[in-house]
């Protein structure tokens, strides 16, 4: 989860509204097999910075391997609803 979050931020920093992951981390499409979002914005992963293009490589096999709460609580503590490091 904590690589998840870093990949995540990463994307954010070039790419405001999540770049082709758009429909993933920002409207929480988690359930399903994840893929790059090429149709809701017009964006390709190709127009990505490559920072962005590498963390968005790197994060959907990630999230594919995680499960759906899994994925909703990365995604809750990357938008402050859970603390980002998880209590012990």
């Amino acid at each position: 989860m904590k690589r998840a979050l870093e990949l995540v931020e990463t994307i954010y920093e070039t790419e405001p509204v999540g770049g082709p992951l758009h429909v993933v981390i920002d409207d929480w499409n988690i359930d399903g097999t994840i893929t790059v979002d090429t149709y809701d914005i017009g964006e390709d992963i190709d127009q990505c910075s490559p920072e962005a293009d590498m963390a968005i490589r790197e994060l959907v096999p990630l999230l594919n391997r995680m499960t759906v709460a899994e994925r909703a609580s990365a995604l809750a503590r990357n938008d402050g609803y859970l603390p980002r490091e998880p209590s012990l």
